[in-house]
């Protein structure tokens, strides 16, 4: 699996995680949608809350060796 995961690795792009990935333009709306009293079109609350279900399930996933279910 590891010789696999080196082999595919060479075929994608490099990652490079300092750069902007658009988190500056949400925050400049996020601020603009507050200052012009309109609705945040961004992500929200229970975007916030899936990403974490998701989180804590990769988490036990990897604990544990078994696929987690997610609760909708």
């Amino acid at each position: 699996a590891y010789r696999k995961l080196k082999a595919l690795e060479q075929h994608l792009p490099q990652t490079n995680y300092f750069m902007d990935k658009g988190w500056l333009d949400a925050l400049r709306d996020f601020v603009e949608a507050i200052r012009g009293g309109r609705e945040f079109q961004g992500a929200g609350p229970l975007d916030g809350y899936h990403a974490a279900q998701i989180t804590e399930a990769v988490l036990q996933s990897r604990e544990n060796g078994n696929v987690a279910l997610i609760k909708r």
